[in-house]
Formats: C-alpha cells, structure tokens, sequence
C-alpha cells in the first residue's frame, strides 16, 4: 500500500515507515542481495537494541562525518513506543537517553543535525484526551550533552504526526508531516524554527477527499529553495505531492505519475536539483517508484526491473553523478529483503547490501560519498549498514 493510512497505521502498529508490501530477486539474484557483505561494499554494522521484548527499529539517520551521525526509531511494543536514538561515535553505535513524554506510544521519524552540538530529532507521541487517542507533535533537541523535548505548536486537536526534518542553521529549521481533520481525513503539516520557538505554517493542500494528504519528507538547497513531498487521495488513487518554498511561500508543483504513487523523501543537491523516491501501485503490484527534479520540472525515470513489489523510502543526492535510494522487496509477504539502488549518472542500479533473514528493510540514508549510513530493522532488531 502507498496510501497515507498505510504509512500511519504501520507505526501504530509497530511495523516501521511505509507499508512497502515486498518485493521480489533483485538483479543477480536473492542471495546477492540478501547476503552481501564487506566485498559489496555494504556491510552490517553492530547496532543496539532498546530493548529485548518488542520492536527495535531505526527510521531515519544523519552524518556529517565518519566520526559522527546519530539514528532515531523507537523501541517496545505497540502502545508502549519509546523514543530510541542512537550515536556513533567513530568507533561503536550506542543508544543515548531520550525522553519521554506519554505513557503510550512515543515514536521519532525523522533527524537532522546544525552542527556537534545542534541536532534535531521529530515525531510523535500518543496522548489521551477527552475525545480519545491522539498523536500529537514531538519535537527533541540536541545541546551537545542531552536530548530534551521542545515544545511543538499543535494544529488543531486531533493527530498531529511529523515525518521528517531538515536544519539549515541554527535559527532555520523545518519539519513536515500530517494533521488530522476528521475521521482520518489528513492535511499537509508543516513547523518552522527561527531560533527561539517552533511555529505552525500554513501550507496549500489539494482537496482532501478520502484520507487526504500528507507529507513525508522534506529537503533544502538553500533557505529559500526548500521542498517537501508525500501523497494525496484523489478518489480513486493515491497521487505524489510536491510543495516548494521559495523564501516567501509554499506552493504546489505538479508531479503527476500514471497510476496510484505516492512520495516517501526527498534530497536535493547545492545546485537545486535533486531526487525523490517513493513508490506506486499497491500490495503485490508496488513498485519503486523515483522522480528527478531538473531544475524546472519532476520526471518519473527508468528504475531496476526488480520481480514482485518493491519501494524506497529514502533518497541521498550526492553529487551530479552519484545518488543512493534505499528500501526493500520481497518475493511473498512479510519477507522483506534490502533493497539499495545507485545513480551513477546514467542510470539507476541495483548494488548487493546485507540484510538479515528471514525479514529486513532499509528505511532511512545519509553519510558522504566516502562514508555511508543506511538504517531499518531486521525483524525486532535494528539495522545498520555502512559503505566505505
């Protein structure tokens, strides 16, 4: 499934980021990819669990450096999220203290970081009230010694969910994601930080039929060249959304692709060009989808034949001529296997990674051309690959 229920209900439910339904052999064969190691260049890296019993699942990581990059998920059982961040250090990944502030489900999607002493981290946490559940806004910082929350402005008072971050400095950093309206009928979020509070932005949306829309990732080139994208249900299908901000406004850029799509994230070169990757179709029929912006216009390209269903989550611009795409496929349900493409600027390909049997997926990249991150789980415990 692509739709925005799917991607919302997978987290409630314990199930980490998109619904990607499987996919199927990769190009050279299941054991390449499932088996991959230090000769691929992709390797499994030890990585903590928060916890024993339950889900331990990393959904987004940031890297500045080889010595340096944090990864944010969540850890427990349903119901019973709780925020799990993770440092490396240069030499070991090792689980950092962050807080809490339900009872139920706390949950963090998204991580950005300023600098060594200014990071970024968003979500959200379930909270009781008089009309019910609800997911509201969470929001944590880094000082340089300790994760503390920092209060995130609420729209209205149903679900607020944030999916994803980007920090430009340390007064200009935005984060994106979803409101609920009623009745899970969904608009684009979107919060601003300008150094002293974070503020509520209101951004267009398409006409909200159905679930509605949301946004899943976001990614600038500079302050006034900032994009945002996700999905929207027109009725009959689910259509990628694209928002752009020049400096002043939020605007909707057209991306029509032929079928049901939807978008997952987001990276853009210094240049202003970039890729997004999400996927289209449904069930045993997804496929990855990726979109290129070339400064004027976003195109679907060719992807990799890869049988059965398949999708990305993430996306790492690099240079003109080298860009990362992570997720997963499966040749039959509930038995996902890693899945990493590689633009070589030409064409997508797919490149060998490791991934645990019976169950693995990748859900969130970031790194340098010489010294790559990408993280996910492996069925109840986490994942984290390295390239370098």
């Amino acid at each position: 499934m692509v739709a925005l229920s799917a991607r919302y209900a997978a987290v409630a439910l314990g199930v980490a980021g998109v619904v990607l339904g499987g996919g199927a052999v990769a190009p050279g064969g299941a054991g390449a990819a499932a088996a991959a190691g230090p000769g691929t260049g992709w390797s499994i890296v030890a990585s903590p669990n928060g916890t024993r019993f339950g889900d331990n699942t990393l959904m987004e990581v940031s890297a500045g450096s080889a010595a340096s990059a944090w990864a944010v998920g969540y850890t427990g059982g349903a119901g019973t999220f709780r925020t799990m961040v993770q440092r490396w250090n240069g030499s070991r990944w090792a689980v950092v203290p962050s807080p809490n502030v339900s009872s139920l489900d706390n949950v963090l999607s998204g991580v950005d970081t300023v600098s060594a002493d200014d990071a970024w981290a968003v979500g959200y946490a379930n909270r009781a009230t008089s009309r019910g559940l609800f997911h509201r806004s969470l929001i944590e910082h880094w000082n340089g010694s300790t994760w503390r929350v920092v209060p995130a402005p609420q729209a209205g008072t149903e679900d607020n969910d944030l999916w994803a971050v980007t920090a430009l400095s340390a007064t200009n950093v935005w984060a994106v994601g979803n409101e609920n309206v009623g009745r899970f009928t969904f608009r684009p979020l979107v919060q601003h930080w300008n150094g002293r509070a974070w503020t509520l932005v209101r951004v267009p949306s398409p006409p909200l039929t159905g679930t509605g829309a949301s946004l899943f990732g976001v990614a600038a080139a500079s302050p006034r060249d900032i994009w945002a994208v996700g999905g929207y249900d027109t009725g009959t299908r689910f259509q990628p959304l694209v928002e752009h901000f020049n400096g002043d406004r939020w605007t909707i850029i057209p991306a029509p692709v032929a079928g049901s799509a939807v978008l997952n994230r987001v990276s853009l070169l210094p240049s202003g060009t970039g890729w997004a990757v999400g996927s289209r179709g449904a069930g045993p029929h997804a496929r990855a989808l990726i979109e290129r912006f070339d400064g004027r216009h976003w195109t679907a390209v060719p992807t990799p034949q890869v049988p059965g269903s398949s999708g990305l989550v993430d996306v790492l611009a690099l240079t003109p001529h080298l860009a990362w795409a992570v997720g997963s496929y499966s040749a039959r349900p509930g038995a996902n296997r890693t899945l990493i493409e590689q633009w070589n600027g030409h064409a997508w390909r797919v490149t060998p990674s490791a991934g645990p049997r019976p169950s693995s997926e990748l859900l969130g990249i970031a790194g340098t051309p010489q010294h790559l991150w990408a993280v996910g789980d492996a069925l109840t415990n986490t994942l984290i690959l390295l390239r370098r």
